[in-house]
């Protein structure tokens, strides 16, 4: 289980592909964008002990 850090609340401005990737199946992630909803900061206990990510942790996750 991941301990968590803190919260935000968050709106998704922007998301790119880190590499080159097929449109096709990258576009479904683009209807994300500008949701508004809270993103949680974790921290690994154990796979990753110490290392953070990020995660949104929807209630009003809705594509728009």
């Amino acid at each position: 289980m991941a301990k968590p850090i803190c919260r935000y609340i968050a709106k998704l401005q922007e998301i790119s592909p880190l590499q080159n990737v097929n449109v096709d199946n990258w576009a479904w992630r683009l209807q994300y964008i500008r949701i508004e909803d809270v993103l949680h900061v974790m921290e690994s206990e154990h796979k990753y002990i110490g290392k953070n990510f990020l995660i949104i942790i929807g209630y009003n996750i809705t594509p728009k």
